[in-house]
Order: C-alpha cells, then sequence, then structure tokens
C-alpha cells in the first residue's frame, strides 16, 4: 500500500529488532527526486490504507535498495545494519554431526524448530 503513494518509487518492508515486540515493521523507501515526503505523511498514508498492525512503525529513506543482477530485493543485505551477526529467520545453524547418521545436530532452519 505504501507503493501506492505518488512519491514512492520503490519500498521494501522488513522487521527490526525491537526491545518491546521482539520486531518492529520498517519500511525502506526510495522516492521521486525533488520528493519532500517525510516519515509521519507516509506512515498517515498507510494507516489510512492498512490495519494499525501492518502498519510501519518506522520509514527510513534511501537512495537505493540493494538487488541482484536480475532486479530481485537482496532483503539479508537490507535486514544486515539493523540485526549485524544476529541470526535471522530462515539461516541455518550450523553444528557438526557424526557422518553416516542424522540426528539432532543435523544442520536445521530457525523456522524448523
Amino acid at each position: 500500500q505504501i507503493f501506492q503513494h505518488p512519491d514512492v518509487t520503490e519500498v521494501a518492508v522488513i522487521g527490526i529488532p525491537d526491545e518491546k515486540w521482539g520486531e518492529l515493521v520498517t519500511a525502506l523507501v526510495v522516492t521521486v527526486a525533488g520528493s519532500e515526503l517525510n516519515e509521519a505523511s507516509l506512515i498517515a498514508f498507510a494507516k489510512e490504507r492498512l490495519a494499525g498492525y501492518k502498519c510501519p512503525k518506522r520509514i527510513e529513506f534511501r537512495a537505493e535498495l540493494a538487488r541482484t543482477a536480475t532486479g530481485k530485493l537482496q532483503k539479508f543485505k537490507l535486514r544486515e545494519p539493523f540485526w549485524g551477526r544476529r541470526r535471522q529467520k530462515g539461516e541455518l545453524i550450523m553444528a557438526p554431526r557424526p557422518l553416516g547418521r542424522l540426528d539432532a545436530s543435523t544442520p536445521r532452519r530457525l523456522d524448523d524448530r
């Protein structure tokens, strides 16, 4: 819904660490050249169109968003400044395991717990 704003050219929505809620909905936004769009007005725009829990609580304006050579957003690169070395959903947990056996120490994804 943020993308429907006339001054927004690109947007990526990610979760960033938050002490109270665990994760905070954050939008990374690229605007048209010369736009005077600010965080408060874009959040108000989103609140008119989205449920409260879906609205970003924080907006960060960027010159560009990290993409692959084929144009796909690289969300792991967008999250990295906020999460640092913390584990992110979907990241593999590597643990040594004996050869020839699958057991509890087999690498698993965080969302497979």
